[in-house]
């Protein structure tokens, strides 16, 4: 920020919660349902943990002074966590902590691959999760402001 203070400043992360995150242990609340046990829960964990074993802390690394909103991805297909639950518990994991945070959160990356002719079925659930999520939290003066997809095509 001291080279450039016209430009907001992010981290460009994926999203992964450290399993030692404080809060990992404490239940989310979302619509009248109990979620599974705090954020590092939502991590993708494909059997070799590489999102556990990357380094990131969404936490941590969002929480410092010089960045100014967070961000997310959202992977079913390359994190083998093809579950629509999966994306809403991804999604209502990272607008809590962001609002913990007291800063905005953008989805910079998120697709969904799908064979021609299963657009409709298999792709267009997960847009209409994020367009859902997105418009939602902008009603409620939330902090998920606004959504990015990077992969159009089935």
């Amino acid at each position: 920020q001291s080279v450039d203070p016209n430009h907001l400043i992010t981290t460009g992360e994926e999203g992964f919660f450290d399993e030692r995150d404080p809060m990992a242990g404490k239940r989310l609340q979302r619509r009248a349902q109990a979620v599974p046990p705090g954020p590092a829960a939502y991590d993708p964990n494909d059997g070799n943990q590489w999102g556990p074993r990357s380094g990131q802390d969404f936490r941590a690394n969002h929480a410092h002074p010089s960045i100014d909103y967070a961000v997310m991805h959202l992977w079913p297909d390359n994190w083998g966590r093809l579950g629509i639950d999966f994306g809403q518990g991804w999604l209502d994991a990272h607008i809590k902590v962001a609002a913990e945070l007291g800063k905005p959160l953008i989805l910079e990356e998120f697709g969904k691959g799908a064979a021609e002719g299963d657009i409709l079925s298999t792709r267009d659930p997960w847009f209409e999760l994020v367009k859902n999520a997105v418009d939602s939290s902008l009603q409620s003066d939330g902090p998920l402001r606004g959504s990015l997809f990077w992969q159009w095509d089935g």
